[in-house]
């Protein structure tokens, strides 16, 4: 899944990517690629397992700056298909960049990352809640299943010694 954003600012080329590189570097984000005027982050295990909660999974944002305009490119790879916490996530995580490079007021912008933050971390605690309600519900199917052989194997057992 795959979320676009772009926005215009007044910054220097270097003050923008400053301001990403410490806000991706907090968000344990490491430099993938970079070149002249595109920076690419990531963070994740390498492929998406099943049951992965939001922070384990393949993640990656693409910062790219050309004369004012900065356009972002944030994608997860989920172990299926997408879900609409993988959609806010991506889209809090663009506006953060955002509210990082164009608010200039150090105090504000701290105010407006933190209180993005607390949202992002909302996020992740109902995907990792999804994850743990997926992960009871495939228990519970195994344990069935194993009760319903032990039983197989009785119900046989049974009809042989008759």
């Amino acid at each position: 899944m795959v979320v676009e954003h772009a926005f215009v600012t007044t910054a220097e080329e270097s003050e923008v990517f400053d301001r990403v590189n410490d806000l991706m570097l907090k968000m344990r984000f490491r430099i993938r690629d970079r070149s002249r005027d595109e920076k690419v982050y990531e963070r994740g295990k390498p492929k998406p397992r099943n049951n992965s909660s939001i922070p384990d999974l393949p993640q990656s944002v693409a910062v790219r700056f050309d004369r004012g305009r900065v356009n972002i490119a944030t994608s997860i790879m989920p172990f299926r298909k997408p879900h609409d916490l993988h959609r806010q996530f991506l889209i809090k995580l663009a506006t953060m960049i955002e509210t990082q490079v164009t608010t200039f007021d150090e105090g504000e912008r701290n105010r407006e990352v933190s209180q993005q933050v607390n949202e992002l971390r909302a996020i992740q605690s109902a995907s990792a809640n999804l994850v743990a309600k997926r992960k009871k519900k495939n228990c519970a199917v195994v344990l069935g299943l194993i009760l319903f052989v032990v039983a197989l194997f009785a119900f046989i057992i049974f009809l042989a010694s008759q």
